[in-house]
């Protein structure tokens, strides 16, 4: 029973970072085209 809940453990903090790598991607994609407009230009 150790190794399911290591198991679980191991995909909850996966999921974790799934989560927390999204909203880095997001929030760098965001600073980029925030900070140079020229090279994305917005239709």
């Amino acid at each position: 029973m150790k190794n399911s809940h290591t198991f679980s453990r191991i995909c909850g903090y996966a999921m974790f970072l799934l989560i927390l790598a999204q909203i880095v991607l997001m929030l760098a994609s965001w600073l980029i085209t925030a900070a140079m407009p020229d090279v994305f230009p917005r239709s």
